[in-house]
């Protein structure tokens, strides 16, 4: 641990990795990723209109649903940083603000609140936004109390869910390019402690020295703690570099909660550094493993929406990229934090550090 913090040479490698990614890279894609046009957002008379969906219940979905549905409004989803910035540059119209309890007070008849947001020069579009949300609110209303009072309406709602209209259901269809391009760039140096790890655990304990090492059962569990610690302090501080950076340099938002993207981070970083222990100790009778990790870890960031965004499906739930992915995207977009993910990725990260604790203090075991 002591070699890899105090060696110039490795941590001027671990820093210049994540700043040739962000500053680089964002650099050359930023002119890319400009915020929506009003040209490209508005066809004919229609109110562009960001939606910032706190609640991403069904009563919202609807709402949000049933808004795109009327051909009156270009509806595109969007974080409240995002929609503040567009709002602010005139690529929107109105920002419409769906309230984390929109769900409940659907739900319980009372009337739900929805903030609409304009400048004084899109007044008549900030009222037709507000009779279409008030008119549809009322009938979600209605149809509520109707069915409390275990009655049976005499109209219904049309059902619009099932067109292709956006509903916010992914968690970074609202995000800016750089935002995620930077999300997807973090998980990615995150993923390499792995690769990081797994390769700095075969050089140390290689040869006559390693197997001294790794014959003495009085160290194990220092042993083990002390290279995990060692490669989660490497990881979040390449995290933090692309973090400040990509805030600082690109305007990146990365959610108002900082305390959670940092969990994210530590909780990815331990996760990966873990892992890349176990792979380190088997990797030294397992010489295929270093090729197939390398190999590995750019095809799940592709498959899981990293460099490029394309949508793989269900294929690219496979990919480890998209469970933390997932988890940024959503503290970004305002929805509620899901930490079982993160919990059982703190379950693994124990799992995987006994087990090398456990396969080097066998004496001869590893080989």
């Amino acid at each position: 641990m002591r070699r890899k913090l105090t060696n110039k040479s490795v941590l001027l490698n671990l820093l210049v990795l994540p700043l040739l990614l962000i500053v680089i890279l964002g650099n050359a894609l930023a002119s890319t990723f400009t915020q929506h046009s009003a040209s490209s957002d508005t066809v004919g008379s229609r109110t562009s209109l960001a939606v910032v969906d706190l609640s991403h219940t069904a009563a919202s979905t609807a709402l949000v649903s049933q808004l795109s549905a009327t051909n009156a409004f270009t509806v595109a989803p969007a974080s409240a940083a995002a929609a503040a910035d567009q709002l602010a540059d005139g690529s929107v119209d109105v920002v419409a603000t769906i309230p984390a309890d929109f769900g409940s007070a659907a739900r319980a008849a009372s009337p739900p609140i929805v903030e609409l947001t304009a400048v004084d020069s899109r007044i008549d579009q900030l009222n037709a936004a507000r009779a279409a949300v008030s008119s549809i609110t009322d009938a979600q209303r209605a149809t509520a109390v109707v069915a409390a009072g275990g009655s049976t309406a005499a109209y219904k709602t049309a059902d619009y869910i099932s067109q292709p209209v956006s509903t916010a259901k992914d968690p970074s269809a609202g995000v800016s390019g750089i935002t995620y391009y930077t999300v997807t760039m973090l998980v990615l140096i995150l993923l390499y402690g792995l690769g990081n790890t797994m390769n700095f655990v075969k050089d140390e304990y290689d040869g006559p020295l390693g197997d001294r090492y790794l014959a003495s059962p009085t160290g194990v569990f220092r042993l083990m703690s002390a290279e995990v610690v060692a490669g989660t302090l490497c990881s979040i501080l390449q995290a933090t570099v692309i973090v400040v950076t990509a805030t600082l340099a690109f305007g990146a938002d990365l959610g108002s909660r900082p305390w959670v993207l940092a969990a994210i981070i530590v909780v990815s970083a331990v996760l990966f550094n873990s892992i890349g222990l176990l792979l380190g100790v088997l990797g030294r009778s397992r010489p295929w493993l270093d090729p197939v990790v390398s190999l590995l870890i750019p095809v799940m960031t592709f498959v899981g929406g990293g460099f490029v965004k394309l949508d793989f499906g269900a294929l690219s739930n496979l990919a480890v990229n998209s469970v933390f992915q997932s988890a940024f995207f959503r503290e970004i977009s305002g929805y509620a934090t899901q930490w079982t993910p993160l919990l059982v990725s703190a379950a693994v990260a124990v799992a995987a550090l006994t087990a090398s604790a456990v396969m080097i203090g066998q004496k001869g075991a590893v080989r």
